[in-house]
């Protein structure tokens, strides 16, 4: 990708196809990038890990790194913060608070979010399989489908308690949490919680 030309070094990027239009603005932003980038002679080729000032990889400085990236596009709202703790200080398997993350920040790979991002291009393949009536959204799988509302009846009966009539998705979730007194039934609460979902 490059040669030493006497103590100067030249990037000689070769492409095995021809780019298209796109991919060749994108290889001249990589030009440009790479034009301020030289390697030296006397050190051995290693990799750098930019987030952490000592270049070493770790999985708690990839966390801040995205923090702090994800502050940078938009800040969560309260609610949405205070069930986030709430989620984390259960203690559950660490697939269940991933899947109960995304769920709550609505990063669920459904139908909404791939017609968003053009992964599905047409309206009438983003309806939800169970029910065929709406788009498939966080929302609807897990709080406005008719399926979804047979199941969290069951659960209300089975807990003894009212049905909750929360607006969203994070709503339902810390109102849930409220259904048993004490600080075990709330941790019990948010178990059965993530188990339903």
């Amino acid at each position: 990708m490059g040669i030493w030309d006497c103590d100067n070094w030249k990037w000689n990027l070769e492409w095995s196809e021809e780019l298209t239009a796109m991919e060749a603005v994108i290889a001249n932003d990589l030009a440009l990038i790479l034009e301020h980038i030289r390697p030296r002679m006397e050190v051995v080729d290693r990799r750098q890990w930019k987030p952490h000032v000592t270049g070493s990889f770790s999985v708690q400085t990839a966390y801040m790194a995205l923090l702090l990236r994800r502050a940078e596009v938009a800040v969560l709202p309260a609610n949405t913060l205070k069930a986030l703790k709430q989620l984390w200080s259960n203690d559950v398997s660490s697939k269940v608070s991933i899947f109960g993350w995304r769920v709550l920040i609505e990063r669920l790979p459904t139908r909404e979010a791939h017609l968003n991002k053009w992964i599905i291009t047409s309206v009438l393949n983003s309806n939800y399989a169970f029910c065929s009536k709406k788009i498939e959204s966080t929302q609807h799988i897990f709080l406005s489908c008719e399926v979804t509302c047979e199941v969290w009846s069951f659960i209300f009966n089975w807990m003894g308690k009212q049905a909750l009539s929360s607006a969203d998705i994070i709503n339902h979730f810390l109102d849930f949490e409220n259904l048993v007194a004490g600080s075990k039934g709330k941790r019990y609460n948010h178990f059965i919680w993530l188990a339903t979902t």
